[in-house]
């Protein structure tokens, strides 16, 4: 069942709702749902593309600093070494988890989840992959957490301070980075949970959000 987050009205969600189709409430005509025109491969390719990005994000330097006839390079990974190994521990395991950990998931995730609908999509699965449910469920839980777009920003704001006292060249991680973080919020806002959870059996102990039947208010 679905509340109208206009007037309130309770009323049953449709089980698939086609692309480009919107579900409107039977009692105010508020749009409760809209699909995308865009399918599921729009997604994977979206997603494929931020995996390339950001493995070339981890694998590549950030920035070289020359200064005094000095030069220092550092990658994302060796960036929070050195923040541990000065004591800074807990901003070394923050930037891990915000920077590293949560978007490999996220796009671990999003690739495992786009897949299956593929597979299903062109007749080679009948139906989702094993923990659909579960992984969408921590994908939810855990996308708050990755916060390339706040590390992007104070990346810019240190290279402009630091451009005053030494040469700072940005490294192919850095504009990479960058790009990541709009083809993942592409992703992202292309990608409909609601398309996984209509995938799922109903009788599935954790398919419990969706309810089939029919709705009063479909039109495209």
């Amino acid at each position: 069942m679905i509340a109208c987050h206009d007037c309130d009205a309770l009323q049953e969600e449709p089980r698939r709702t086609p692309r480009g189709a919107s579900v409107q409430c039977w009692r105010c005509g508020a749009v409760l749902i809209h699909q995308a025109r865009k399918g599921n491969e729009y997604v994977f390719a979206l997603t494929v593309t931020a995996i390339v990005l950001f493995l070339i994000g981890n694998a590549f330097p950030l920035v070289s600093l020359e200064a005094g006839g000095n030069g220092v390079t550092t990658t994302l990974f060796g960036a929070i070494i050195h923040l541990w190994g000065q004591d800074m521990q807990l901003i070394a395991t923050l930037v891990f988890v915000t920077t590293l950990l949560a978007p490999a998931f996220d796009l671990s995730a999003m690739l495992y989840l786009t897949l299956g609908m593929l597979r299903m999509d062109r007749g080679r699965a009948a139906r989702l992959p094993p923990g659909s449910a579960r992984v969408l469920r921590a994908v939810q839980a855990v996308r708050p957490w990755g916060m390339l777009e706040v590390f992007m920003l104070g990346s810019l704001v240190s290279i402009v301070k630091l451009g005053q006292l030494a040469a700072v060249v940005v490294g192919p991680a850095l504009v990479s980075i960058g790009t990541l973080t709009l083809v993942l919020a592409a992703a992202n806002s292309a990608f409909n949970p609601r398309d996984v959870w209509s995938r799922l059996p109903i009788g599935q102990e954790d398919a419990a959000p969706v309810d089939g039947g029919r709705s009063e208010g479909v039109g495209a």
